[in-house]
């Protein structure tokens, strides 16, 4: 994107918005101003801290407060979401676009794999921890999500954003190694394995539960 037009879009965004917004943005900007003048070392040992806290924080939760917690922020993104502009859409995803580039671009193929890695498996422990409800509920505002999303985009908003995300794909799996293609497709594969046996174990729940049982 052109500086001239990354302005245009920049001015219509700051036009429409409100407070609130004004400020988010540019708290957003400062820092990733500051993000870009740290070292690789320091925001290494930042992340690190973080995901240390956070992950204090997780396990001082039940799971009852942890699952309403991220229902609760998912339902702020999707409000969020559905109240942005088409500009304002569009220069949030060319702004975390360019800041996962220069994420990417300051780790190493090893230290970006590892954190893919890191994150599968932090998203599969937390899908198996779901109940049934919280599951289908997840699933629900998802789809509605992604139904507000779509129906926002013009034709070619659609057809760019579908052609960005299958280039990304491409290009993720060419970058794997042999060995990280393998975990990929384990992991999934054990993702698979566990889904299919919790729907079995659904399943015999409530044909028991149909089933009357014999009285002597």
């Amino acid at each position: 994107m052109s500086a001239s037009s990354h302005a245009a879009v920049r001015s219509a965004m700051v036009g429409d918005e409100d407070q609130a917004t004004k400020k988010r943005r540019l708290n957003r900007e400062r820092q990733q101003r500051w993000i870009q003048r740290q070292s690789q070392e320091t925001l290494d040992r930042i992340r690190q801290a973080r995901v240390k806290s956070q992950r204090a924080a997780r396990e001082r939760k039940t799971p009852q407060k942890c699952h309403a917690r991220l229902a609760a922020d998912a339902e702020a993104y999707r409000k969020a979401q559905n109240q942005e502009s088409l500009e304002q859409r569009q220069a949030r995803r060319e702004a975390h676009a360019e800041s996962q580039r220069a994420a990417r671009e300051r780790k190493t193929p090893e230290e970006y794999h590892a954190r893919l890695a890191a994150d599968a498996e932090a998203h599969r422990k937390a899908r198996e921890q779901e109940s049934l409800e919280q599951r289908q509920a997840r699933r629900e505002a998802n789809a509605k999500s992604q139904r507000a999303v779509r129906e926002r985009e013009t034709p070619e908003e659609s057809q760019a954003r579908r052609a960005a995300d299958a280039e990304a794909h491409r290009e993720a799996q060419q970058e794997e190694s042999l060995e990280q293609r393998q975990a990929r497709r384990e992991a999934n594969a054990e993702s698979q394995r566990a889904a299919r046996e919790r729907k079995r174990l659904k399943n015999r729940k409530h044909n028991e539960q149909l089933t009357p049982k014999c009285t002597v």
